[in-house]
């Protein structure tokens, strides 16, 4: 187990204290990344709007692969604030990291942050 980010009712994000991975979970499917593999899970993830039928399914294909993720509208959404949320956690994560660098470091003087995220 690790840090928790967020935890919904049908999922939930933590960052592992062991390997350092960003695991979500949402209903059966558990998806496993990389500090850099989840930026572009988010990315991906940000830049999908669909517009679903009342029982409609969205099919959401997992990065270039063959596996798909079916989610109704509303199931979509609150796994697209679940993805949001780590997104969050993660970003304040690395910018406390620097702040606490920089106090170790012994750098008593403002420190201009860029604070982009990465692509």
């Amino acid at each position: 187990m690790g840090e928790f980010c967020y935890q919904s009712k049908n999922g939930r994000s933590y960052k592992c204290k062991k390997c350092a991975k960003i695991h979500i979970e949402y209903g059966t499917t558990i998806i496993e990344l990389d500090i850099n593999q989840f930026w572009k899970f988010d990315k991906y993830i940000k830049n999908i709007n669909p517009v679903l039928g009342k029982d409609q399914p969205l099919m959401l294909p997992l990065l270039g692969t063959s596996i798909f993720c079916r989610f109704t509208q509303k199931e979509f959404e609150e796994f697209k604030l679940l993805i949001s949320y780590t997104r969050k956690y993660l970003t304040d994560d690395y910018f406390m990291s620097i702040g606490m660098m920089n106090q170790l470091s012994g750098h008593t003087w403002p420190v201009e942050i860029d604070k982009t995220q990465p692509n």
